[in-house]
């Protein structure tokens, strides 16, 4: 794949220049393994993510964005490889760690506790799912204005929870808002296919 390759080639470059521990080395590590999680490869994606957790809170420290950022996709790793758990208490310390950094209205703190919210429902935990969502959703609509594909997740992932909590209507009806606002947006097929529909359409 030409992007994974890309990855890796930014990497060794930046491992024999630069060292193990330089800060451009870890960014390098985390955009490879970003990559490998988009292309469903986890487990792949998993130790170059330990690596890099490790080397940026030496290099920058907990409450930095570049390490709120490696531990939301080690999260993200850890969960998509059944470690629902640790998975979980890395995406919390994301969202924590990220707080700090950026303050409570970043956008990357709505991303981050969207992604919280989604692990949470998918655990059961429909109350914390709640929570974490909807601050999300609070968090992109102060800073965007109109359709955004946040906003378009974030609404699916609400309307996933409440199908899931048995409140079928109240989920079809805010999947159905949601799919009008997708159709505003370029590039319509891939955000539709982001949406967690269910059967529910």
């Amino acid at each position: 794949h030409e992007a994974t390759n890309a990855a890796r080639k930014s990497l060794a470059s930046w491992q024999a220049s630069k060292g193990a521990d330089f800060p451009s080395t870890t960014i390098a590590r985390n955009n490879l393994a970003a990559i490998l999680l988009d292309q469903n490869q986890p487990d792949q994606a998993e130790p170059y993510l330990q690596d890099a957790l490790t080397s940026s809170i030496e290099i920058f420290g907990k409450k930095h964005p570049q390490t709120a950022k490696v531990a939301s996709n080690l999260g993200n790793a850890l969960f998509r490889m059944g470690q629902r758990q640790q998975g979980i208490a890395m995406m919390q310390s994301a969202v924590e760690w990220a707080n700090e950094a950026l303050g409570a209205s970043h956008p990357d703190i709505g991303l981050y506790k969207n992604n919280l919210g989604s692990m949470f429902s998918a655990t059961g935990n429909f109350e914390g799912a709640r929570q974490n969502i909807e601050a999300a959703l609070e968090i992109i609509d102060d800073g965007q204005s109109g359709p955004h594909p946040r906003r378009i997740i974030a609404v699916s992932n609400l309307a996933l929870l409440e199908f899931q909590s048995g409140r079928k209507d109240i989920a079809e009806n805010r999947l159905r808002d949601i799919l009008k606002e997708a159709k505003s947006l370029p590039g319509t097929n891939r955000t539709r296919q982001l949406l967690p529909l269910n059967g529910l359409t």
